[in-house]
């Protein structure tokens, strides 16, 4: 009698066993298939980023929406192993933004045995292209935001050009300031670096990690040497915007025969609208310096067209100056794209340096 309660506790054992294995079996079966289903979508989002950055560069280069969407489409699904990709450009106003969705049919385990064998996974990405919100790149010079203003607002182009001269001058009505009105059409065609607020335009900038941006200008000293470094390579590093910046008083002539080394190139430069020390501010960043700190807001893009060794410049006393000066036309186009850089989305303008990213 105890023999046969013995093999029937042993069987009814058995099947304990075998139901908690098919449990556990069910449980290991859907934490794979659920698993697999959050690694898949991680790689739709990938392709979705990837597809929505790659259609918003070709925005920024001017290559129009078709070329957009066949770039996003060819990164979310040739480059990224999406299924297929919907792309389409918001409504943002002017066409700068696009959208992708990745989609794919994924695989199950557990879920072919009971009759479902794959599920419809997808993710979407937008991005922009806009102004730059986060710069790199560019000239360690500053301009007056106002007066960059006046300037664009002659127009751009290579017809719509401008000298750009140091001081000590500054432009304006004063009997010892310049005529900076250089055809008398009441929009100022010269901008004398930076004389706004006794900024003289030169920016000490940072020295970037050099583990995260190597640069071949490491000499922190503010000095001409650094900023005619950086000019000839441009800055390495990434900087928010606004950001606060130290200058750097008095004319430095290396700096402007190295801009003048460049012509031909687009180069982007910082403009300022005020000077630091209001509260809230950011955090000022340099190398140091003997000038104000000046409140970088944004970036413009310049091409450079030639140099002058000796600029002849009139002041509205009736005498006239000399100076080193560079020739230069307020760029139209995606010139001083920063493949490097970032945007919040605002619409580019011509003139403006422009940039990529993903929008929240």
């Amino acid at each position: 009698m105890n023999q046969k309660h013995a093999h029937k506790s042993d069987g009814q054992a058995l099947i304990q066993v075998a139901l908690a294995m098919m449990f556990l079996l069910l449980i290991v079966s859907v934490a794979v298939d659920v698993g697999h289903l959050y690694a898949e979508r991680r790689r739709m989002q990938n392709a979705a980023d990837a597809g929505a950055l790659a259609g918003a560069r070709e925005l920024c280069l001017l290559k129009g929406q078709q070329a957009a969407e066949n770039a996003a489409q060819t990164y979310a699904t040739t480059k990224n192993g999406a299924d297929d990709a919907d792309v389409s450009f918001p409504a943002d106003g002017k066409g700068w933004w696009v959208k992708v969705v990745a989609n794919e049919s994924a695989d199950l385990f557990l879920g072919g045995v009971v009759g479902f064998p794959s599920a419809d996974v997808n993710a979407e990405a937008t991005a922009a292209c806009g102004a730059v919100s986060r710069a790199c790149g560019f000239m360690p010079v500053g301009w007056p935001e106002g007066q960059w203003a006046k300037m664009y607002h002659s127009g751009c182009g290579p017809d719509h050009w401008f000298i750009m001269i140091e001081g000590p001058v500054s432009c304006g009505p004063l009997p010892g300031d310049v005529n900076c009105d250089l055809d008398g059409d009441g929009i100022d065609e010269m901008a004398v670096l930076g004389t706004a607020y006794n900024v003289q335009g030169y920016l000490n900038l940072p020295v970037p990690d050099p583990n995260l941006y190597p640069s071949p200008c490491d000499n922190c000293t503010g000095g001409a040497k650094y900023l005619t470094c950086l000019v000839g390579n441009g800055y390495a590093g990434v900087i928010p915007l606004p950001s606060c910046v130290h200058t750097k008083t008095g004319v430095t002539t290396s700096v402007m025969m190295e801009i003048g080394n460049r012509v031909g190139d687009s180069l982007g430069f910082p403009l300022f609208d005020r000077l630091c020390g209001q509260p809230g501010d950011p955090p000022v960043i340099s190398c140091g310096g003997s000038g104000d700190v000046a409140h970088l807001s944004s970036v413009a893009c310049a091409t450079i067209v030639k140099y002058h060794q000796q600029y002849v410049f009139h002041l509205n006393n009736g005498t006239t100056g000399k100076s080193k000066a560079v020739e230069a036309y307020v760029s139209c186009d995606q010139s001083c794209f920063e493949s490097c850089g970032a945007t919040g989305g605002g619409e580019p303008r011509p003139g403006d340096a422009w940039a990529v990213s993903l929008l929240p």
